[in-house]
């Protein structure tokens, strides 16, 4: 899944809102000069030794438990 990709997922829980997600753009055009892993943006040790009761999800199932908590307020 690419940026694209999952910024779509993400929109489609937010119908109301307007936003404009319609193509790819590779890092060089976004001037992204921090130092990144190959493989992800996030270092899963750094953050697992920061919260070590988070318990790794999916957005859908991140989304859908937030947006369910959120109606029942």
């Amino acid at each position: 899944m690419n940026r694209v990709e999952l910024a779509l997922g993400i929109i489609a829980y937010f119908p109301d809102v307007q936003y404009n997600v319609t193509h790819a753009m590779n890092s060089t055009t976004l001037q992204q000069n921090a130092r990144r892993s190959l493989l992800c943006g996030l270092l899963k040790v750094k953050f697992a030794a920061e919260y070590p009761t988070f318990v790794f999800d999916s957005v859908d199932d991140y989304l859908t438990s937030t947006m369910k908590n959120t109606i029942l307020q």
